[in-house]
């Protein structure tokens, strides 16, 4: 009957591209060459959006070390879709994507976007994180074995023309985390960003536009409270779990991110033992942003120059009381390990 996938194989591989898996029979990427001389160094960003994830990717984004990617997991459907980068640019005007695409795959045309969202949506799920941990099914084996090889040559060809910087994605999603680990060729390290449950939740009841859109109106997703208390539970658990089986791991507080950005940007750093002057902070409450090429994320992404640093908590004042009970019992199961009461204030 063929591949599952048939369309991914027109994905060919670039010459910085030396990676390490690739599928047994010639599923969607071409046959591995040799792997990299050392692992792509990569800081993967987790955790519920709306948690401050893009903030410390920007802010990261700015010290020498650090390339920052933005949300890759989003790559396929977005940036590939003409969604601006987080420069300015439309994703394909972009040259420094331009040159990431011809390491990778030997140039962006040379990918079906379409078969690549297939293909992730297949394999990407929190559901098939037990399946990431040891595969069962040989059906989802071989499309798991077909992805991991496309991320090998896409984060090859990042961290080449990063100049093998470590790589900064902030993808927050959980099971991208678990997929990474599985690869040989990156070393990971990984930051969890955790706020309020109740800030998380009345943030995603708000009405949001997407700047990265071009020639049309589009917003953010919305959803109920509840719903994202659930996805708080859930996201930061399976960090925790992530963490639990040996991944380096280090846990930020959204709330203390703002209120003391140099004490937990350090804590940061330490993961790749990494001393340096943060000149970007101008103060306590102020940074000092550059662009960066993130592909996606947070419309803070496209903000540049002088920042005040604001705790945002109008969940406090605007939240319904039901919402918040609502919440609380919800969130109950990790407020109290993350550093937060019941109520959802940071401790």
């Amino acid at each position: 009957a063929g591949a599952p996938f048939p369309n991914v194989a027109r994905i060919k591989l670039g010459t910085a591209a030396r990676a390490g898996v690739g599928p047994p029979g010639g599923g969607g990427c071409p046959p591995p060459p040799p792997p990299p001389p050392r692992p792509v160094r990569l800081l993967y960003i987790g955790g519920q959006g709306r948690s401050g994830t893009t903030l410390l990717d920007r802010m990261l984004g700015q010290l020498p070390d650090y390339f920052s990617a933005g949300e890759v997991v989003h790559l396929w459907a977005h940036g590939l879709a003409g969604e601006r980068c987080g420069c300015g640019k439309a994703f394909q005007d972009c040259p420094v994507w331009a040159d990431i695409g011809r390491q990778a795959f030997g140039g962006w045309n040379k990918v079906d976007a379409k078969a690549m969202v297939a293909l992730q949506r297949s394999v990407d799920r929190s559901r098939f994180v037990p399946g990431m941990l040891a595969p069962v099914s040989p059906a989802y084996q071989r499309r798991l074995t077909e992805y991991l090889a496309c991320l090998e040559h896409l984060y090859a060809g990042i961290a080449e023309v990063a100049g093998n910087r470590i790589v900064i994605d902030s993808s927050k999603h959980p099971s991208v985390a678990f997929l990474l680990r599985r690869l040989r060729t990156i070393d990971l390290r990984v930051v969890l960003m955790v706020r309020s449950s109740h800030g998380v939740a009345y943030s995603w009841t708000k009405v949001v536009q997407k700047p990265e859109v071009i020639g049309r109106v589009e917003h953010m997703p919305r959803y109920r409270p509840l719903r994202s208390a659930v996805w708080w539970t859930g996201y930061n658990g399976l960090f925790q779990a992530l963490s639990a089986i040996g991944t380096p791991s280090v846990v930020v507080q959204y709330e203390k991110l703002v209120s003391d950005p140099e004490t937990q940007l350090r804590r940061v750093l330490e993961l790749h033992e990494i001393e340096r002057p943060l000149e970007f902070l101008r103060d306590k409450n102020q940074v000092e942003l550059g662009p960066t090429h993130t592909v996606s994320g947070n419309p803070i992404r496209f903000r540049n120059g002088t920042m005040q640093l604001r705790l945002d908590e109008e969940w406090r004042s605007r939240m319904p009381a039901r919402d918040r009970l609502l919440v609380s019992v919800a969130a109950a199961p990790l407020l109290h390990h993350f550093g937060y009461d019941l109520h959802g204030a940071a401790r």
